[in-house]
């Protein structure tokens, strides 16, 4: 290949860009209330990251449905004797973090296509690393500790796609702004001179 080393580098930042803003989205939508967790039919039940909703016909037919959020649930559990509840404040704590690190990375790659990348005092791109990693961990947890007969439904799923792909994005974009011009150089003693 011919290309420059300009042309490279513009061709490696406008890769990461998209990749950050992609997998910003891709971890963002899926907490946004969508039911990570499913009841199979012919119930209709459903646990976002901080709620529960159950639907069903009451005694004169109609529709009805009923709304908790998931640290009402996870009280009742553990009065009932059927569990801790350890799923609602994971949830709550994947929600939290996914946002953090969500939009940390949607900031950086944004700033990017202004050909900004903010180091001091910490990289957005380690936030968001930061973030999504431990929300990868409490995702886990919330839907390893979820109520009995409830399965995992498309968002989980869309959400740890996601975050993978947001942790790649987020070293892309990390290389790209790299201020190092040796790439054998380990970060601890002088840079040679280029």
């Amino acid at each position: 290949m011919n290309a420059d080393d300009n042309q490279l580098a513009a061709s490696r930042k406008s890769t990461a860009r998209v990749v950050c803003l992609i997998a910003a989205l891709f971890v963002i939508v899926p907490c946004l209330g969508l039911q990570w967790m499913r009841m199979p039919k012919p119930y209709d039940v459903g646990i976002s990251l901080w709620s529960m909703e159950a639907c069903g016909e009451d005694l004169d037919g109609a529709q009805r449905c009923e709304s908790h959020s998931n640290l009402e649930v996870a009280k009742e559990m553990r009065r009932a004797k059927e569990g801790q509840g350890t799923f609602a404040y994971a949830g709550l704590a994947t929600l939290a973090l996914s946002l953090v690190g969500g939009l940390s990375l949607a900031a950086a790659g944004g700033l990017a296509f202004k050909d900004r990348f903010i180091r001091e005092p910490i990289a957005l791109t380690t936030v968001a690393l930061l973030a999504l990693c431990l929300a990868l961990v409490t995702a886990c947890v919330f839907v390893g500790a979820k109520p009995p007969r409830l399965g995992v439904s498309w968002p989980f799923f869309v959400y740890a796609a996601g975050v993978v792909t947001a942790i790649a994005g987020a070293q892309m974009l990390s290389k790209a702004f790299s201020q190092v011009s040796d790439p054998y150089w380990d970060g601890i003693s002088p840079e040679p001179p280029a």
